[in-house]
């Protein structure tokens, strides 16, 4: 069987975070082979573009020519195309390609780095609008592109809408405009209906962003996807290119095309991990001495939780007998909601353990040198229903200006007393809870 072929007809990112490199790494994780024209070659890093150099159009053409002569190419990208007669030589090339066979094709409209970089002659725009477009499945502008597209300014969404109208007036069957400048909303119109897709707006410099959208957007595309689900999977996975990002040099921070795919493998981990724990814990001598009326929970986090559905844990909880559930993902609400509450304070903290509160516990915990912050549950009367969780871990910050080993209570009314423990893996929660049995027993 032979694999499906993504081309990308982009300019090359030497400092690998944008352009062609961006591209290549979205599309691998999409699950397709990704082939390139490239149309320039440019001296870029984290801090900006140094040199660019345009190649020749011959070049440029033997290798379209070479690809789609040799491979299947199911979906094609483009992406810097920097003067009026590389985007005619490209648009000629795609207009053969897909009077031949019905692929999809997304129009990364690229006109400036991250850093600020001019990256398309202006003489050129004019071209990429009435060559490019038109042969479009989908034009992913962001903002300032739109602007520059339609000749409109965008303030807010409704001239984002209108903007997207004008913009699918040129010939594109779809219009995205991403909302890295727009609060985190995109705007989404196929020619009738428009949509919008939000996510949590990141305080990251991000670089390669728009180039990842477009790549995720058009494999989606090519497995099959309507545009607006495509374009909303598309947002999904560089929303976590982003939150998984790390710094490479000094400036703007590359996304993390393989976010989504690190994601799935810590959820493995963080199963097996917390798996092994729950066994071990339930295997200690005196164990049972430290298992509160209503139970003990165990739980785990993968990195950057947004929900309890991304904190694994004890499906109904450990008993002094030692009986316990299965281990899975969103099968506490408790414990859970205490680890993401504590993860908003410091992302490191993704593991915690509620356990019986004793002064003998306390005492223990103090010898081993723990950080250990009693909270007054009689002060909590005025919070809102759902809220305890938040409550108890804000009121430990302000106290211990950190996320102490161990959280505890002395009770209130319909409240028993209870001790947390905090750490930054399961295996770091049952080392402090070894110790504190080890004092005990």
């Amino acid at each position: 069987m032979v694999k499906k072929v993504v081309l990308t007809v982009a300019g090359s990112d030497s400092g690998g975070g944008a352009g062609i490199q961006a591209d290549l790494k979205t599309i691998i994780a999409q699950g397709f082979h990704g082939a390139t024209v490239i149309t320039s070659i440019t001296a870029q890093n984290t801090m900006g573009v140094r040199k660019s150099f345009n190649l020749p159009l011959e070049i440029i053409e033997d290798q379209w020519n070479t690809v789609v002569e040799d491979m299947n190419v199911v979906a094609i990208k483009t992406g810097m195309l920097s003067t009026p007669e590389i985007i005619s030589l490209v648009s000629e090339k795609i207009s053969e390609l897909i009077s031949e066979k019905d692929i999809p094709v997304v129009v990364d409209p690229v006109m400036k780095a991250e850093t600020g970089s001019s990256l398309v002659e202006e003489r050129a725009i004019d071209n990429l609008k009435k060559q490019l477009l038109p042969l479009a499945t989908a034009v992913t502008p962001n903002r300032f592109e739109a602007e520059k597209l339609s000749g409109k300014m965008i303030k807010d969404i409704d001239d984002a809408e209108q903007v997207a109208r004008l913009i699918h007036s040129m010939g594109p069957k779809n219009v995205a405009i991403t909302g890295g400048h727009l609060n985190g909303v995109d705007i989404l119109f196929d020619g009738s209906t428009v949509e919008t897709a939000k996510s949590e707006l990141l305080n990251v410099k991000s670089h390669g962003s728009g180039c990842s959208y477009a790549s995720a957007l058009v494999c989606s595309l090519a497995s099959g996807l309507d545009f607006f689900s495509a374009a909303k999977k598309a947002k999904n996975f560089v929303y976590w290119a982003i939150m998984t990002s790390e710094p490479v040099g000094k400036g703007v921070v590359p996304v993390n095309q393989i976010g989504v795919i690190e994601r799935d493998r810590e959820r493995f981990y963080v199963l097996n991990s917390l798996n092994r724990c729950v066994k071990k814990f339930t295997s200690l001598k005196g164990f049972e001495l430290l298992i509160p009326e209503v139970g003990t929970n165990f739980g785990y986090a993968i990195p950057f939780p947004i929900s309890t559905k991304d904190v694994a844990a004890v499906k109904g909880r450990i008993h002094t007998t030692g009986a316990c559930g299965s281990v899975d993902f969103g099968s506490s609400g408790h414990i859970a909601r205490l680890i993401l509450s504590a993860n908003k304070f410091d992302p490191s903290i993704r593991s915690a353990m509620n356990i019986r509160f004793g002064e003998e516990i306390v005492e223990e915990a103090l010898k081993a040198r723990m950080n250990v912050v009693e909270v007054n549950r009689e002060k909590e009367k005025e919070e809102k229903e759902g809220t305890t969780m938040d409550w108890i871990i804000r009121e430990a910050y302000i106290e211990a200006g950190v996320i102490p080993d161990i959280v505890y209570d002395r009770g209130a009314v319909g409240k028993e007393a209870m001790m947390r423990v905090f750490g930054r893996t399961a295996e770091d929660v049952l080392a402090k809870i070894e110790t504190i049995l080890q004092g005990l027993t």
